[in-house]
């Protein structure tokens, strides 16, 4: 078998070429490869392209710093011949972005359905059955979703990019032709959902009013802080109602102790006079 000893650079590019001496028989020099005694495979070079016709020298395949915000892999040569490059928007982080959007809205949604839903077959009812300030704050997040934003982009509505509101109040995407064509205007769509200028979008619809709702001073703060105060209070009267228990308790104890003492009294007395009057009739016959 033979064995071969191979040598190469970790980095690539002419100015990243080697030599080797010390041993005659693995000397190198890449200047002289005629004298050398090891051959070369592969000799270091540079990557020679052109871009708009302007030619370009770079010691990797790999080019960032020719066009602003791309990046260029160069696989193969084409000498001659011209390779177009197309650049677009890359819309899967936006798209994701949007349906975490959805799914957490959803969220919501359905969770404020199930709290404040009622089951006329059974009777039962969640927790926030009835509660105004929870079908408030339903109402203003299904007229903000369903509203219209004046900014200057192509999207107004949510409905303009295919995602449709549900009889529920849930979200969904309902067109995805129109979906995509809109997350082909990134900017479209950042203006809708951010707002610009001073006119907000969807999601500063929805932050405004969530803040003034959960805020120190909003609706449902307020609500959370008088169910505390109601809950401390029957708390409070529990805890006396306990108490209270406890003393009722202890004086029928008390009582039920001392009838109990007058019952074995009484059975004594009844037990002597029942002997008495045995005792008498016995006499008499």
């Amino acid at each position: 078998s033979q064995y071969y000893l191979v040598v190469s650079s970790d980095t690539t590019g002419s100015s990243n070429s080697f030599s080797m001496s010390g041993i005659s028989e693995l000397s190198y020099d890449p200047s002289d490869t005629a004298s050398s005694s090891m051959s070369t495979v592969y000799s270091a070079q540079d990557a020679k392209f052109k871009v708009d016709g302007i030619s370009y020298t770079r010691s990797s395949n790999t080019i960032s710093d020719v066009i602003d915000g791309l990046s260029l892999t160069l696989k193969g040569t084409n000498s001659g011949k011209a390779t177009n490059i197309t650049v677009a928007p890359d819309t899967t982080d936006l798209s994701e972005k949007i349906n975490t959007f959805i799914t957490s809205y959803n969220a919501v949604v359905n969770l404020i359905a199930e709290e404040t839903a009622y089951d006329p077959n059974t009777g039962k009812a969640g927790d926030l059955n009835g509660d105004s300030s929870i079908s408030r704050i339903k109402t203003q997040l299904r007229s903000i979703i369903s509203g219209t934003f004046s900014t200057e982009g192509s999207l107004s509505r949510l409905s303009d990019m295919g995602i449709k509101t549900a009889v529920d109040g849930t979200l969904s995407i309902s067109n995805q032709t129109k979906f995509n064509a809109a997350l082909s205007s990134p900017e479209d769509v950042a203006k809708l959902f951010g707002g610009q200028g001073a006119v907000g979008g969807v999601a500063d619809g929805i932050y405004e009013k969530l803040s003034g709702h959960l805020g120190s001073d909003g609706v449902v703060t307020k609500r959370v802080e008088s169910l505390n105060k109601s809950i401390s209070k029957i708390e409070g009267k529990i805890e006396s109602l306990n108490d209270r228990m406890e003393i009722i308790e202890a004086t029928y104890r008390t009582k039920f102790t001392a009838l109990e003492s007058l019952i074995s009294s009484m059975n004594s007395t009844s037990d002597y006079l029942t002997s008495a009057l045995k005792s008498l009739d016995s006499s008499k016959s």
